[in-house]
């Protein structure tokens, strides 16, 4: 698997995109796109970025580490307490909250 497969895999795991991930690292989302589809190389300190932002090793992204275990990021507390209570709601309530987040999610994507 090369640098490309690997980071995209890592973006998919994380439920990340590739814009974000962009931004998080504060380059141009071309130049991200160009290193997940092996048309440019990360220089070091942008690599380390990224290792760390997945907590993976530089080994693992440039192929001299078979695997790691990929663990989803950790719950904050509000993401817990948001969880707990939606587990509460019943079948009608969870589909206006999942419809109201839809259609923020719409809002967000077009701005």
């Amino acid at each position: 698997m090369d640098f490309g497969q690997r980071l995209l895999q890592l973006l998919y795991h994380h439920g990340i995109s590739q814009k974000q991930l962009a931004l998080e690292l504060k380059i141009a989302p071309t130049t991200l796109n160009g290193y997940v589809n092996n048309r440019r190389e990360p220089d070091y300190k942008i690599l380390k970025e990224i290792a760390n932002f997945f907590n993976v090793s530089t080994d693992y992204l440039l192929g001299n580490q078979p695997s790691v275990t990929i663990e989803p990021p950790a719950l904050s507390k509000h993401e817990v307490w948001l969880l707990h209570y939606y587990r509460q709601l019943n079948p009608d309530q969870k589909d206006a909250v999942d419809d109201l987040l839809k259609v923020m999610q719409k809002q967000k994507n077009t701005k």
